[in-house]
């Protein structure tokens, strides 16, 4: 979803989707043609074998991923190198573990408000595969093979990569920590061609 809004909010530039899971790309790349976008390109890797080069990108999002990857805190790195002297990060990431009552009463009800019982019960019927997910990330959650933190340790991640905190929030009714940084602007040197530093 978030590849797909960059893509479509800036069809001048290129757009990369980066997953692991090849089902997730099918369904990436179906939706971008169903939208018409070309300047979508999905790649199925890790963010380590990722050919981007450093420095390249204007921007880039990472919601809801950080916590799995065996590595977060090298991931993080490697997402700052890619960014641009300036370029800008959202990073969004799980960080409690899922209560997956209060999250399915939440949603039910939001659900039911705004679209109504039987959409409401159609969309769950649908959503057997998310319940199924939830409840597998909440077993990862508790036997440690997936990150948990709390928004201060994201917060101090992001910084010990490289990034500039802009901005710091909790969002998911308090499960998700939510980061918007930069990799900082670099200045050139006295001496070494362009205006002093002020």
């Amino acid at each position: 979803s978030f590849s797909l809004a960059w893509a479509r909010q800036f069809p001048e530039h290129r757009v990369i989707h980066l997953d692991l899971d090849a089902g997730m790309n099918a369904a990436a790349q179906r939706k971008a043609r169903a939208a018409g976008l070309a300047n979508l390109d999905v790649v199925t890797c890790s963010v380590h074998e990722a050919a981007i080069a450093s420095g390249s990108a204007a921007a880039l999002s990472c919601v809801h991923a950080l916590y799995t990857f065996p590595h977060p805190a090298s991931a993080l790195r490697r997402m700052h190198d890619w960014l641009a002297p300036g370029g800008r990060a959202f990073l969004c990431d799980i960080g409690r573990t899922l209560d997956l009552g209060d999250w399915s009463r939440f949603l039910v009800g939001h659900l039911l408000r705004s679209i109504g019982p039987l959409r409401t019960a159609w969309l769950y019927w649908r959503s057997r595969e998310f319940l199924r997910q939830n409840r597998a990330i909440r077993a990862a959650q508790l036997d440690g093979s997936y990150w948990t933190h709390t928004p201060e340790d994201f917060h101090a991640a992001v910084l010990a990569a490289g990034f500039e905190i802009e901005r710091v929030d909790t969002c998911y009714r308090g499960y998700s920590d939510l980061v918007i940084a930069r990799r900082p602007p670099t200045f050139p040197r006295r001496g070494q061609g362009g205006p002093a530093a002020m």
